[in-house]
């Protein structure tokens, strides 16, 4: 039988948006045989191993996001000069593109405006996946940056055109929409026991830090070393993964799966991102978060975490001075506190439901 075809357009803000559109991809690999066809500029290295032979990249620059200097900072004036670069969308690109997908099933978008577009075009079903919209998030700067109300109205529109909305937990702004559906996180392996092995010695706590992708150079490592029941693995971009003490190091572009190094972990601390949040929900580990008080999903994620998470909110001058080593008792004490009552299992959820569309 020949293998279901799907389409797939991401945004490259961060990876957090290609880590649920992954997840999707693995529940519907999961149960039966299927093709994928992506259309981004998050690069192939990014998708689980699995995926990678099943799926042709289409690298283009699909949207724009905020453009960010770091993990925590954006930039607003240069996401508007990056905005005009891509809205309106190009006819002659949309054009192009569209043939890509005519034999596709569906075209999922996360979060990226263009996958609706090329869906409609290519007359083929259109479905977007998300916990917030651009416009959505343009519009809490609208004030200081009226030159956003174009771009607004723009996406707007363009995200009404879509066939089927799919509202991912915790949502930042309710919709009507075809389903709401818990956290989607990428699916565990097996690897999470041999990590502890490889980097853990015996009697050590692991503590996971991760930056959404950036490095962690800006941490203070002097205090880290002083925690000696605690391993620290950390990303710094330059590194060879080489150990130092009880600091380990390794680059965000590894054979390391990131959702194992979370179950591998006792407590994940780093910038609060959906993917990261949902693969300790999953895990069942304690988090220890930092926000973006200027993103307006902060406002909806940290609710969430301090719903459902154990955690504690954390301060950026506390992560790089190492006062924040004062919570992490309390943080290893309420890991696997989890009542069960809420899982990350929205990607069997989403995939279940575009196998009860065909």
């Amino acid at each position: 039988m020949k293998p279901l075809q799907v389409g797939c357009c991401i945004t490259p803000h961060g990876f957090g948006h290609a880590a649920r559109a992954a997840a999707v991809m693995q529940a519907l690999h999961r149960r039966l045989a299927v093709e994928f066809l992506v259309v981004t500029s998050v690069p192939p290295w990014f998708f689980p191993a699995e995926l990678r032979p099943i799926t042709t990249f289409y690298p283009l620059e699909t949207d724009i996001g905020l453009v960010q200097h770091s993990s925590l900072e954006h930039d607003l004036e240069a996401t508007l000069g990056a905005l005009a670069t891509i809205y309106p969308l190009r006819d002659a690109l949309v054009e192009e593109l569209a043939p890509l997908f005519r034999d596709c099933q569906w075209l999922l978008s996360d979060i990226a405006p263009l996958g609706i577009a090329l869906a409609r075009r290519a007359g083929i079903v259109s479905v977007l996946v998300e916990n917030f919209t651009w416009d959505w998030i343009y519009g809490a700067y609208l004030e200081s940056f009226p030159r956003l109300g174009p771009y607004i109205q723009l996406l707007g529109e363009l995200y009404q055109q879509v066939d089927y909305r799919i509202q991912a937990s915790p949502v930042c702004l309710e919709h009507p929409c075809a389903l709401r559906v818990n956290p989607i996180a990428r699916q565990f392996g097996d690897r999470g026991t041999a990590y502890r092995e490889r980097f853990v010695p015996e009697g050590r706590k692991l503590v996971l830090i991760t930056m959404g992708g950036h490095q962690g150079d800006a941490l203070a490592l002097g205090p880290l070393v002083a925690e000696r029941d605690c391993f620290f693995l950390l990303p710094a971009s330059n590194s060879q993964g080489q150990v130092h003490d009880n600091i380990g190091y390794f680059q965000p572009r590894s054979s390391l799966y990131h959702p194992d190094l979370v179950a591998a972990a006792d407590v994940v601390i780093g910038k609060v991102g959906y993917s990261t949040m949902a693969e300790v929900l999953q895990a069942g580990v304690a988090y220890g978060y930092l926000t973006r008080p200027d993103f307006p999903e902060s406002a909806s994620m940290e609710a969430f975490i301090g719903q459902h998470i154990p955690s504690r909110l954390l301060s950026r001058q506390a992560l790089v001075s190492g006062s924040w080593l004062e919570v992490l008792p309390e943080l290893i004490a309420s890991s696997g506190s989890l009542d069960g009552r809420l899982r990350a299992d929205g990607a069997d959820q989403v995939a279940d439901f575009l196998l009860g569309l065909s």
